[in-house]
């Protein structure tokens, strides 16, 4: 099981925390979000479901980019968990798991979108892109950066 790591806060639109077992995958979405979604900061990234979910109560994310197989749990739990929270973050499910019944258990447990590693890139970074907007333009003048 690797760390589960919180960087710096900067001053984008929208703070994200990745979870997924994979490594490479991580790597991947940062460097897919830095590129392309520059409005979203990834604040934090862990592989282990309990590591998730105490990191999403620190970290207190906008969006959480969430896969169903990790260590020690799987996603299903975090996302039970986490929609708990008086606030809870967006929560997109991005996995290899795209069989209609975990799409369903996933959004029934409150997750927003649910996305499929292979062919969803895209449209992960449309969606972020649209939440970044969205919770610009909801931000007051006197509050932006």
């Amino acid at each position: 099981m690797e760390p589960s790591t919180i960087v710096g806060i900067r001053s984008a639109v929208i703070n994200v925390v990745v979870v997924d077992r994979s490594p490479l995958v991580r790597k991947r979405l940062k460097a897919l979000l830095r590129n392309d979604v520059p409005q979203a900061d990834v604040i934090g990234e862990t592989d282990d479901a309990q590591a998730a979910i105490r990191l999403i109560e620190a970290a207190c994310p906008d969006v959480v980019i969430l896969d169903i197989q990790l260590e020690g749990g799987s996603g299903f739990d975090v996302l039970r968990v986490i929609k708990l929270a008086p606030h809870p973050p967006t929560i997109i499910m991005l996995t290899n798991l795209t069989l209609p019944e975990y799409q369903v258990a996933c959004l029934e447990a409150g997750a927003e979108f649910f996305l499929d590693k292979s062919f969803g890139m895209d449209l992960l970074t449309d969606i972020l892109s649209h939440l970044a907007r969205r919770r610009r333009s909801d931000t007051p003048e006197e509050d932006r950066p």
